[in-house]
């Protein structure tokens, strides 16, 4: 991995309906990218959008993107809302992705 993992993640979101986010992803954590949430994947040099408004687990990014992931030196998720955004990167060592930014 190029960053650190964030070990101590801030609140995001409202203070009423906001959380922390974990060190790092777990498979089953649903993502709903679409009109107002974006998410984008780089895999190496190359980053493309992930439009899933319906949802989408981490296991079925990993799934949607394995080959890319089995041989990639370095990559990124980074998922943005109205009221925060988080970067995610993938350690190829374990197959997870740390979260490495907050904003």
């Amino acid at each position: 991995m190029k960053r650190k993992p964030i070990q101590n993640p801030m609140l995001y979101g409202c203070a009423t309906c906001g959380t922390v986010p974990g060190i790092f992803l777990t498979d089953n954590i649903t993502f709903y990218p679409g009109d107002i949430h974006c998410m984008n994947i780089t895999i190496d040099d190359k980053t493309q959008n992930i439009d899933a408004e319906e949802g989408i687990t981490v296991t079925g990014i990993n799934e949607k993107f394995k080959e890319q992931l089995a041989n990639c030196q370095f990559a990124e998720l980074h998922h943005e809302t109205p009221l925060h955004d988080e970067t995610y990167e993938y350690n190829t060592e374990d197959g997870k992705w740390y979260l490495v930014e907050q904003g």
